[in-house]
Order: structure tokens, then sequence, then C-alpha cells
């Protein structure tokens, strides 16, 4: 059997090949630094070997390297400081669906109406049927009170009619 530790540092080494091959792949990116950041030195992670990986992003794509920055204080808690640099990533209105509503995830779980509405403005120019999007407007319906319509948008959408009967806007925030 594989120890922790062990598959830790093969997982890291994974991200770090990936990044590698293609050092456009920003999902491959964002997962060796958010391991950098979240992994003990002795699993192959730290925050000193993040840092020189989020330089390299931000100069591939500055919004990309904006949403890194902010993941990377997330596990010392620094909430603030990941939503100033969400939102930064989002004033440079990132081509990537997945990374803005990724900060459309943290926006739902700090409770920052503010922020989920560029989301949800931003994801619906990029994909508007998106089930992620339907999720985000309905939980800005939420939080800006009018609770009974939180499930109207996913109801448009039969497959995530089901997801959005499962899944709460508070779970989000938990």
């Amino acid at each position: 059997m594989f120890s922790a530790l062990s598959l830790a540092k093969k997982a890291r080494k994974e991200f770090e090949r990936a990044v590698e091959l293609d050092e456009k792949n920003f999902s491959a990116y964002q997962a060796l630094i958010e391991f950098d950041c979240s992994a003990p030195g002795i699993a192959g992670g730290g925050e000193d070997k993040a840092r020189p990986e989020i330089a390299k992003l931000a100069a591939l794509d500055p919004a990309e390297g904006h949403y890194a920055q902010g993941n990377c204080p997330s596990p010392e808690k620094d909430f603030a400081a990941a939503a100033d640099e969400f939102t930064k990533a989002l004033e440079l209105h990132p081509k990537s669906v997945e990374l803005i509503y990724d900060i459309g995830d943290h926006a739902m779980k700090h409770d920052e109406p503010g922020m989920l509405l560029t989301v949800a403005e931003q994801g619906a120019q990029l994909a508007p049927s998106i089930p992620r999007a339907l999720l985000s407007r309905g939980c800005l319906y939420s939080q800006k009170g009018t609770a009974r319509r939180v499930r109207a948008p996913a109801a448009r959408i039969p497959a995530t009619r089901a997801f959005a009967e499962h899944i709460s806007c508070a779970l989000a925030r938990s």
C-alpha cells in the first residue's frame, strides 16, 4: 500500500508534468498551485514553491494569476485577501467560464452578493445555459432576499432540477 505522503508527492509530480507538457493548461497550473499552497513541505508542497508558479501563470494570463493568488491564502483563511484577488481577476473579464464560476463558488460561500452578481453577469455572457450559471443566478436571488426565485432558473434545464433540489446556497456558504 502507498502511504498518503507518497501519493501526495506523486500527485504533485503529475500536476507539474501536466504543466510542463502544456503551459497553457491553466487547470493544471491551478491544480499545481493549489497543491503547493495547501500541502506541507514534507509532502512536496509549500507556498515558497507556489509563488514562482503563480508569477509564471500571471505572465501567461493575468486573470488566472489573480485567481491563483486568491486561492493561495485560503488554507490560512485569509478570505479578504482572496476576495481582493478574485475581484481583480473579474475586472480583467476572464475568458474561462470555469474560472468565473470558481470565483462564484467563493462568493456563495462567503455571502458576497456583489461579487456573485459580477460572476452571474460575466458567466451569462460566456455560457448562459450551463448549470453553474443557473445556480449562481439562483443563489444571487437568494442572497438578495428573494428565496422563492432560487429554483426558478434551474428549472429551465431538466438535468439541473434535481441538482437544484439537493443543493442550497446555504450549504455552499458553510
